[in-house]
């Protein structure tokens, strides 16, 4: 959008939602706001891990209920429209910016967490390092710097094919507002 609240520049992406969700998506009713980013169909092609991906994130004060989390990024090394392989970056309903589907998909098993609330109402730097090593790769999260969340990751294939930042949450949320802004994609190779 233009105009409106951005972390830098004349644009930022605001996803938001302000209602129940409907029985359209194929993939379960979760509130989907945000746009993709198919690395495999930029020029350059998809990401060699690992991957840096470093982003601006503004989120509402918007209660996180029990058992609710915003996923504020999604990776993926599958290319294909299935997104079967993935590892997300969540606030959960405790506060803390967390990986998920960590060293698997569904679990949540981290070798570091950290419990500092993250930030609402005011940009906040999100930084992630992800190796997709198919013999075994890893994931860390940062917060304007400071380490938040680091795991195992398996079932890579060493490509970041695709990601979405922005606004994705739970069927049981019917408010909540997430701007993205100042998205970099790096990798040393």
């Amino acid at each position: 959008v233009a105009g409106e609240e951005s972390h830098q520049g004349e644009r930022a992406h605001h996803g938001w939602l302000t209602g129940e969700t409907g029985t359209e998506p194929v993939d379960g009713p979760n509130h989907r706001g945000y746009p993709t980013i198919q690395l495999g169909r930029r020029p350059a092609g998809a990401c060699p891990s690992p991957c840096l991906i470093d982003f601006w994130v503004l989120l509402d004060d918007t209660p996180i209920g029990p058992g609710e989390w915003i996923s504020l990024a999604t990776f993926s090394p599958d290319a294909s429209d299935g997104w079967t392989r993935v590892v997300t970056v969540n606030v959960g309903s405790e506060g803390w910016l967390h990986l998920f589907h960590v060293p698997t998909h569904g679990a949540a098993d981290r070798a570091y967490q950290g419990t500092a609330a993250f930030p609402r109402g005011q940009w906040v730097r999100v930084t992630t390092l992800l190796d997709l090593d198919s013999d075994g790769g890893a994931a860390a999260v940062w917060q304007d710097g400071v380490l938040m969340s680091a795991a195992a990751v398996d079932g890579g294939d060493g490509d970041l094919d695709q990601l979405h930042l922005g606004l994705y949450a739970p069927p049981s949320m019917t408010e909540a507002s997430v701007w993205n802004d100042d998205v970099e994609i790096l990798s040393e190779r």
